[in-house]
């Protein structure tokens, strides 16, 4: 069912959203800019229609129900959610009114070619900690990637993917895994633990760092199969990286899981000692 804007919404514990701006629209999602009626505060509501791929809608309802649960700097807070017959809405802090908010590909993107490495680990590292805050909560991201991170106003925010789920809960998604097989960032282990999201997380460095994915091509089935054979190597392709910082992606991003950091906390230290 597709709400106009001027509509208002209710949310779980009763407050009021009112829709200001449409800000993306596709088949199944619909993302509007709101307002929060109490206090004015500026939110992202993101509908999902019911129409289509009940697994999909499923997910995105345990999703949301998810993120409301969960508070770090580093993650965009979700805030309330509204299920009714025919959709769910998810809504989330919105941090587009900073002037200065890009995501992580837009800057890969002005940069044309790489970023500064100091400044690329900075951010790989605040993402650390809140892949490190979920991990605790035993939580898998499960799409990492740089359109996912947003800079504003000085703070690195992970966004929900629509793949996150806990690791020792019900697996609503696996029927979506073909899906976020597409993307070159996503581990050979298909998403089944923290581990995965550190790999996804050392794909994005590489490419932050070295200017191209770890494994360029289009053809997913392809770059499925160089996954599972290959491990980067990044000073192979610029040899003037810094040997630390090479090691570190090698390392988060292993072919066998139990070959990568143990925890995130282990991959902080050594991200610290680059930026020290």
């Amino acid at each position: 069912m597709k709400i106009k804007r001027g509509s208002t919404l209710v949310g779980c514990h009763g407050k009021n959203y009112t829709l200001e701006k449409l800000l993306r629209e596709s088949s199944t999602i619909t993302e509007w800019m709101g307002i929060r009626s109490f206090d004015q505060y500026t939110v992202r509501v993101i509908q999902f229609d019911s129409d289509y791929l009940d697994y999909m809608f499923l997910q995105f309802i345990y999703e949301s129900s998810l993120i409301t649960k969960l508070s770090h700097k580093n993650i965009i807070q979700g805030l309330d959610i509204m299920i009714d017959k025919y959709s769910c809405y998810c809504i989330t802090e919105f941090c587009n009114n900073d002037p200065y908010c890009a995501s992580v590909g837009d800057f890969i993107e002005e940069e044309v070619l790489f970023l500064d490495v100091i400044e690329a680990t900075k951010i790989i590292l605040e993402v650390a900690y809140a892949l490190e805050y979920l991990e605790l909560n035993n939580i898998i991201h499960g799409d990492i990637r740089p359109e996912n991170i947003y800079y504003t106003s000085g703070i690195v925010k992970l966004v929900n993917s629509g793949f996150m789920r806990k690791t020792d809960g019900v697996d609503l998604i696996k029927e979506c895994f073909f899906i976020g097989g597409v993307s070159p960032y996503i581990s050979p282990d298909s998403q089944e633990s923290t581990h995965s999201d550190m790999y996804s997380l050392g794909a994005m460095y590489y490419h932050m760092i070295v200017g191209e994915v770890p494994f360029p091509g289009d053809n997913p089935i392809d770059l499925h199969i160089k996954r599972l054979k290959q491990s980067p190597q990044p000073q192979r392709v610029k040899p003037n990286l810094p040997e630390g910082v090479c090691v570190i992606i090698e390392k988060m991003m292993k072919i066998n899981p139990q070959n990568r950091y143990r925890s995130t906390k282990h991959l902080i230290v050594d991200l610290k000692k680059i930026i020290c």
